[in-house]
């Protein structure tokens, strides 16, 4: 096992302590070694910018937290399943109460397209009102709603 100074992370491959650590490693200020992946617990998550494991990511390009499998990576866009929430940095498979995830482009927002409904149950922009839920498009609010009102359309 090798032990480095505070400054240094262990480099495993060659036994060696590096004070970055090479590309396709991060430097996880936990274990003081460089890693492949960064664990997510203890909140952890990859950034390519500075090559280490951060509870943050704070690099413009890469500013998502994504949780995929059990480590985390700092992503621009999140993956299929996952929308960016600004309020936390986080790539989420449910948006907060007030925003709809949007396919198009992985994100949570507080409007969706023109041609999309708002739906508050799955919190998502729907191009059509799912059924299953009982749920009917309004036309006017562009909104998801359990029942048509007094005009009757849906």
């Amino acid at each position: 096992m090798t032990t480095c100074s505070p400054s240094y992370f262990a480099f495993q491959p060659n036994s060696t302590c590096v004070q970055f650590c090479p590309f396709g490693y991060f430097a996880n200020p936990t274990s003081r070694y460089c890693v492949t992946q960064c664990v997510i617990s203890p909140n952890l998550y990859a950034d390519n910018l500075t090559r280490a494991c951060s509870s943050s990511c704070t690099n413009a390009q890469f500013t998502f937290k994504s949780p995929t499998q059990s480590f985390g990576i700092c992503v621009f866009i999140c993956p299929a399943g996952y929308f960016a929430d600004t309020r936390t940095m986080s790539c989420v498979t449910l948006c907060p109460n007030g925003t709809f995830g949007s396919t198009v482009n992985n994100t949570c927002n507080q409007e969706c397209q023109q041609s999309q409904f708002r739906d508050s149950v799955n919190r998502l922009c729907q191009n059509v009102c799912p059924a299953a839920n009982s749920l009917f498009g309004e036309p006017y609010s562009r909104t998801c709603v359990t029942a048509c009102n007094s005009t009757g359309y849906s």
